[in-house]
């Protein structure tokens, strides 16, 4: 087989298993939001309101928010892509959980970006990713998180930095913009790094950037979130008419990182 039959192949194999189900994110200034990409309500804005009102609270209070945004797909209310982001989580044993559907398209999203779109984020980037973390539940969840199984897809140079969860977080302010609900296990394997957080369901965002201005605070020099999805809900108007009007079936080759195609290492 030749490299360019391979990946024919490998383009093919994620179309067929991705394309009917995720959409390719849009980074368009002109509709979406700068940080998180979801479809913007207010012509002439850059970010969506949650946004705005995350960078506003934290430059009030000193914090550094993650320096980009990058989500792998969309997830839409009522479609199959949002079943997927809780059904590959709802299973008690792994091994039950690797056989669905659900877990199988969120591996091929991730592996995806591990194959193809690694170098560019870091040709975006100031300093290539050396480390890596998942955002930790603060529910008291026992034992692993299933997202962080999801963490084998994604370079082995990428050293584990984890996240300690803070205890008793009243739910009603679990998802708000607050680092103290994260303590970074070894502030020295993060400072002067550049980390990528690993998150699954971007709803508003509060929850990851939490963890990004933790880990600025323990002196990481560059944070990337990489939610695997971007959660939309159609009973938002401007919502469902981005949805319907800019619906792009998920392609390997379509970049998350940048507005234009891939960029070129180095």
């Amino acid at each position: 087989m030749t490299d360019t039959t391979s990946s024919a192949s490998l383009h093919a194999l994620f179309r067929n298993r991705l394309g009917s189900v995720m959409r390719s994110p849009v980074r368009d200034a002109r509709l979406t939001c700068c940080v998180c990409l979801a479809p913007l309500g207010r012509p002439g804005f850059a970010m969506c309101w949650q946004c705005h009102r995350h960078a506003s609270h934290a430059g009030r209070e000193g914090w550094q928010l993650a320096d980009r945004v990058v989500p792998l797909t969309y997830s839409v209310d009522g479609e199959q892509s949002n079943l997927d982001m809780h059904r590959y989580k709802a299973l008690g044993s792994d091994e039950e959980r690797f056989a669905t559907d659900a877990w199988q398209r969120l591996s091929l999203l991730v592996t995806a970006f591990g194959l193809r779109h690694v170098d560019c984020l870091d040709a975006a980037s100031r300093q290539p990713v050396s480390r890596l973390t998942t955002v930790p539940s603060l529910r008291g969840r026992p034992g692993p998180h299933p997202l962080d199984a999801l963490t084998a897809h994604l370079p082995r140079s990428w050293r584990p930095a984890p996240l300690i969860p803070s205890l008793h977080v009243p739910e009603q302010v679990r998802r708000t913009l607050d680092p103290r609900h994260f303590t970074v296990a070894d502030p020295g394997g993060v400072a002067g790094r550049h980390v990528c957080v690993l998150e699954d369901t971007w709803v508003r965002g509060g929850h990851a950037q939490s963890a990004a201005a933790a880990l600025h605070a323990a002196g990481a020099v560059e944070v990337t979130i990489l939610p695997i999805a971007r959660r939309l809900a159609p009973s938002f108007a401007h919502n469902r008419a981005f949805i319907e009007g800019t619906q792009q079936d998920y392609a390997l080759d379509h970049c998350p990182v940048t507005p234009g195609p891939c960029p070129a290492p180095g």
